[in-house]
């Protein structure tokens, strides 16, 4: 790949990302919960963003009332 196209690539990609970004949020479900207790398992190899969206999430979910744990099981 020459540098025209990988530099057009690349212009293509954040304008992409731009527009998604840019995008109205959906609303957030006013809707009654149906279970009391819900278990997210998030799991992979290292390096991949297990803690960073393991954050995010427990950070989303007390922005919204709700309370959270967060365990970090190594094998």
């Amino acid at each position: 790949m020459n540098t025209q196209t990988t530099t057009e690539h690349t212009v293509q990609f954040v304008d992409r990302l731009r527009s998604e970004a840019a995008e109205p949020l959906e609303p957030i479900s006013t809707k009654e919960v149906t279970k009391e207790t819900q278990i997210i398992a998030i799991y992979g190899k290292g390096g991949i963003g297990k803690s960073f969206t393991l954050a995010n999430l427990s950070y989303m979910m007390a922005q919204q009332g709700k309370k959270s744990f967060a365990d970090w099981l190594r094998s």
